[in-house]
């Protein structure tokens, strides 16, 4: 036989030898001992499914010892408050079962919450084992939205609606304190059902352009839940409006031009279904074109300033339309 055939049957056999070693090493590896204890629940993940805040859970997890040696829980841990452990076995015999009891205050809680159980025990391979607990659960008292946004035009009447259910047994007092924000909003609160569904109005009071911000304060009769805050925010915009709101005027590089030169634009808006016109811009020492954007609508602002020591920059641009609401839109002005 050639050299060249024995060396490729003796890599054979060594690719075998190898391969069959590989596996044999790799089945004795992936299995536990048959002298060690082996942990196995009936199930990681226990649904609960939809309860009320508020109510008190009790669950069992049933725990098994598949090993050929008695399985020892040194301790259960869970991951968050409100989940308590009542008891569990210190020893699960091999081939035996028992079960872990844990308690579950939903008081305070709501949403999608899944709450976890580490036990820790002497199984070599996995030496602490998770188990989930998940519920869905109905909070007490829902407010949809959960915030007040007023949005709009200044002048213009806006407020926004909110439906508060409450799912307790004994009927809801509720009423509202203003606080911080009196000035900016009022609030009226109506029974769509006694005692369990309310609706709440917010109107804003503010009417000319601006913002605020603050906190509506809901208070009840129902003990740990005295006082509900709801966010407040409110922006009000002129039905013309000037962007930006100040312009700073950028320098032109020019190195042969004797002075310096700076310019800027300004984009005039309506946020309104009424037509209007720019009939001029002006302010001292400024040269001001007027370009349509959207006819009526929208309308490009060129600032053009050559500083003189004699004519200093004006600190302000006024812009004149033909609407008799805004007549005149006045922006600072400056360089940098």
């Amino acid at each position: 036989m050639p050299a060249s055939n024995i060396n490729r049957a003796f890599g054979a056999a060594l690719l075998g030898l190898w391969l069959l070693f590989s596996q044999t090493s790799h089945t004795a590896a992936s299995q536990p001992p048959p002298d060690a204890p082996v942990i196995r629940f009936e199930s990681e993940s226990l649904n609960l499914g939809k309860v009320l805040e508020g109510a008190v859970l009790t669950t069992r997890i049933q725990v098994r010892n598949t090993g050929g040696a008695p399985l020892h829980i040194r301790k259960v841990e869970t991951g968050c408050c409100g989940i308590t452990v009542l008891d569990f076995p210190p020893e699960v015999p091999p081939g035996g079962k028992d079960e872990i009891q844990i308690r579950i205050n939903t008081t305070g809680v709501n949403g999608e919450r899944t709450f976890k159980t580490a036990v820790h025990s002497n199984d070599p391979a996995l030496p602490v084992a998770l188990v989930k607990v998940m519920a869905q659960i109905t909070p007490l008292l829902s407010i949809t939205p959960d915030r007040i946004f007023l949005t709009g035009l200044a002048g213009r009447p806006l407020e926004q609606q909110l439906e508060l259910i409450w799912r307790g047994e004994t009927r809801l007092k509720v009423h509202a304190d203003l606080n911080d924000v009196a000035r900016n909003i009022r609030v009226a609160i109506s029974p769509l059902t006694p005692g369990r569904r309310f609706l709440l109005k917010a109107e804003n009071l503010l009417h000319t352009p601006g913002s605020y911000r603050g906190r509506l304060l809901l208070r009840t009769n129902f003990p740990g839940k005295e006082r509900i805050v709801v966010p407040v925010f409110g922006r009000i915009t002129p039905a013309v409006a000037a962007y930006p709101a100040r312009l700073v005027l950028t320098h032109i590089r020019c190195p042969q031009c004797p002075k310096q030169k700076y310019s800027g634009e300004v984009t005039i808006r309506s946020h309104d279904e009424v037509p209007f016109q720019v009939q001029n811009a002006a302010g001292e020492g400024l040269t001001c074109y007027v370009e349509p954007l959207i006819p009526g609508r929208a309308y490009r602002l060129q600032v053009r300033y050559t500083a003189e020591s004699e004519q200093p920059l004006a600190t302000h641009l006024q812009i004149r339309t033909d609407r008799k609401d805004f007549e005149v839109l006045t922006i600072p002005v400056s360089t940098p």
